[in-house]
């Protein structure tokens, strides 16, 4: 069963980072996939004993999405918060907000690229959707178990 609907779920998940590639993601839409890849993430550890090698590999990239999103949320969640709550000197406010504000676009540089060399490199598909699906050749411990 897992070798059925985690394929799914895997590109699912690479369409909806496919489509933050393309566009201007919104602090909502990274939002949203965060949540989408805490779930992904959350959903392969539970199989875990139906993957042997490569498995843990994905779950790391899944990590460092997780990570760069969090980060970016930090950052975007601070500028507000400084923004709003404290006020600057007349000569800090413009400092405050250009230093956060390219920290923000920093952030979500390195998601995006992040992004693009874990779910949408040469052979990315594949190698997220493949594996799941025992077709890799190594992949699963059902596909070692059928040969």
């Amino acid at each position: 069963n897992a070798r059925l609907a985690l394929p799914r779920l895997a590109a699912k998940y690479l369409k909806a980072g496919e489509s933050l590639l393309l566009g201007k993601p919104s602090p909502a839409e990274l939002h949203q996939f965060r949540l989408r890849t805490k779930r992904l993430r959350y959903t392969l550890e539970l199989f875990d004993r139906c993957y042997e090698r490569g498995l843990e590999s994905r779950l790391e990239a899944l990590r460092k999405i997780q990570q760069h999103l969090g980060d970016l949320s930090d950052c975007q969640a601070s500028r507000r918060l400084l923004l709003d709550t404290r006020k600057p000197r007349p000569e800090e406010g413009p400092q405050i907000s250009a230093l956060l504000k390219r920290r923000v676009a920093e952030t979500k540089a390195e998601l995006l690229q992040h992004l693009q060399d874990t779910l949408h490199g040469p052979g990315r598909r594949r190698w997220w959707v493949d594996y799941l699906a025992g077709r890799s050749g190594s992949g699963s411990r059902a596909a070692s178990e059928a040969s």
